[in-house]
């Protein structure tokens, strides 16, 4: 019994987990993309219920993974379903991309905008030359963190996961007051005069092309997987942690966007490059301060959770013989996956220098993201025909019907998304043919 309360010590617990689900989702994009998602849905109500719409897409893929978490418990997550639905290849090919475009991608995308608001924070101190360095520093300090062990990343997580819920309730309370103490419009606060006829053939349209952005933002749920070999109870904590997680992310994501509509309007809101600054500085001189810090923080804790979690995928792959046995050594002070981290922070590293903005690298990591997520949702359907039903822990319920409206929803995505055009796209794509082949030449070294 001691042994084991010895070792729990050591593990991610239940709450820690849904901090890490609510901490990977809240990063930077409820700042930048409510102005996306309002140029393409013309009306207010439509606008929030668009956000209600995604968080529900989301959850049913997040209750599919719930399925599959109490089946597989152990470390790397979507990893391991792929690897067990649709084989080795497959499975290494997420991992590889994860690797090289996903996970490393969204680190450099997250740190590159808190490198930039801390920028702003201390009067253009690093200026535009600087900012690329100082997203390198962040991405060391994460790394550094996280060799030292999970527990500490953990607390440190808990506690940027905490400031960033109880920072944005702060905005939502404070927007929300100040927009009935100034009684604005009824009509702007329901209403739009909005045209958005000209990227929408219908308001629905809209919707569904506004799913772009707003999937993006939910972006993250999926990390909890990742850590279950680290988190006490995983057949239990993991599914618990997503369905909570993202109830209180989606509850957040919509009062948010209802705060910039009253304070702005929806026509403000879709000229709008900074929601959050111009919201608060209508009714606060040093709002704007305070919005940078949150923002900070918020960008700051969620790139700190990608660097903790996805390395447990190529530590499982190596493990299992699929991955080159470099990233299954552990650092032999602190136990932690060590080598998978350093490695996945130097990529990182690189593709700040390469890409050098955040747009052009959320474009980089997107398409092949979601690709993996429609993959890893629907091979609930596979396990249910082959697996029985004593060997379940938590069986979703609607099925068959969330999982269909889950990967319906992805590919349409899928398809809106290369319609847009997206060179950095065509870069990610590069890299997982390149990932064919490295596959290919691990076999052939093994044997």
């Amino acid at each position: 019994m001691s042994k084991r309360r010895s070792d729990n010590k050591k593990l991610i617990s239940p709450f820690g987990l849904t901090m890490v689900v609510i901490g990977a989702c809240i990063g930077s994009g409820i700042f930048m993309t409510p102005k996306d998602v309002a140029v393409l849905v013309s009306s207010d109500s439509l606008m929030l219920l668009a956000w209600l719409i995604g968080g529900g897409i989301v959850l049913a893929g997040a209750l599919s993974y719930s399925e599959l978490a109490g089946l597989f418990p152990g470390a790397g997550g979507v990893y391991v379903y792929l690897k067990e639905a649709f084989g080795k290849r497959t499975a290494f090919l997420y991992g590889w991309s994860v690797l090289t475009v996903i996970t490393s991608g969204s680190v450099a995308a997250i740190a590159f905008v808190c490198a930039t608001y801390t920028d702003q924070l201390t009067g253009g101190v690093f200026g535009e030359q600087g900012i690329p360095l100082l997203t390198i520093g962040i991405i060391l300090f994460h790394t550094i963190i996280h060799t030292l062990g999970i527990k500490i990343g953990e607390l440190f997580n808990n506690f940027l996961a905490l400031v960033k819920v109880l920072g944005i309730i702060i905005l939502v309370v404070f927007g929300v007051y100040f927009a009935i103490d100034l009684q604005l419009d009824r009509e702007v606060v329901t209403a739009s005069n909005v045209d958005a006829s000209s990227i929408a053939s219908s308001p629905w349209v809209g919707v569904g092309l506004a799913m772009i952005p707003i999937l993006w933002s939910f972006g993250g749920f999926q990390h909890a997987t990742f850590l279950a070999g680290d988190a006490e109870n995983p057949k239990k904590s993991v599914p618990r942690a997503m369905v909570v997680g993202l109830l209180v992310v989606t509850l957040l994501y919509v009062v948010v966007n209802y705060t910039f509509l009253s304070l702005l309007g929806h026509e403000a809101l879709a000229e709008s490059d900074r929601p959050a600054f111009e919201a608060i500085d209508k009714v606060s001189a040093t709002g704007s301060f305070w919005v940078a810090i949150l923002i900070v923080v918020s960008t700051f804790g969620s790139s700190f959770i990608f660097t903790m979690s996805a390395p447990r995928i190529y530590y499982a792959m190596a493990k299992d013989g699929v991955f080159f046995q470099f990233f299954a050594r552990k650092h032999k002070r602190f136990q932690t996956p060590a080598n998978a981290i350093i490695i996945q922070s130097a990529w990182a590293i690189v593709l700040v220098l390469f890409w050098g903005t955040f747009s052009a690298l959320i474009n980089y990591v997107t398409f092949l993201e979601w690709v993996f997520l429609g993959m890893a949702g629907l091979a609930v359907f596979r396990f249910r025909k082959s697996i029985p039903k004593n060997q379940y822990t938590f069986r979703m319920p609607l099925y068959p019907v969330l999982p269909i409206v889950f990967g319906v929803a992805v590919i349409g995505f899928l398809v809106l998304t290369l319609a847009s055009g997206n060179e950095p796209a065509l870069y990610a794509f590069i890299l997982l043919v390149i990932g064919v082949a490295v596959y290919e030449f691990y076999k052939r070294f093994q044997r």
